[in-house]
């Protein structure tokens, strides 16, 4: 019927779905979305990296950044805002079993020692380390962009943008 809307999402990066992606393209009007923290209610949710805390804004979007800027990742394999949820945040083991795991395996399968620190050659003790929230698993680059993002007292001057 005519007063009938369909509203979806769909990951136009899954190959599962590349084909009906395409079709959904060619017969429906769509409107593309880029990756934005605006408004959504977790973005200032902090994790545990490294030994500090950070937003997950800041942590998703550094990573974001030095994926698509010094990496060339293509925009549909950027991390987006809802890929982890806030009671997730809380929990480095799903953060690593969700997240780690994505980039490891699919993002970074050819290009690990360009973002990852070179020490860890397997994703066990990549997520292991994670997981124990004290050490930092990214190269040196990223490490320093991250630490300069990381959520400070209140009278430590930092810039969130």
């Amino acid at each position: 019927p005519g007063n009938l809307n369909i509203y979806a999402t769909m990951n136009s990066a899954d190959q599962g779905v590349y084909v009906m992606d395409t079709a959904f393209k060619r017969r429906w009007e769509f409107e593309y979305l880029g990756i934005s923290f605006e408004n959504v209610e977790h973005a200032q949710t902090p994790l545990q990296y490294g030994g500090y805390s950070i937003t997950w804004f800041n942590f998703a979007s550094t990573i974001n950044h030095y994926l698509s800027s010094v990496l060339e990742v293509n925009e549909d394999k950027l991390i987006g805002p809802y890929f982890i949820k806030r009671n997730e945040l809380s929990d480095n083991k799903k953060v690593a079993y969700k997240l780690l795991i994505y980039l490891w395996d699919d993002v970074l399968r050819h290009q690990r020692n360009e973002f990852f620190n070179e020490k860890f050659s397997t994703f066990s003790d990549l997520s292991k380390a994670f997981i124990l929230g004290t050490q930092s698993i990214f190269n040196d680059e990223l490490d320093e962009l991250l630490f300069s993002k990381r959520k400070q007292n209140p009278e430590e001057s930092v810039s969130y943008e």
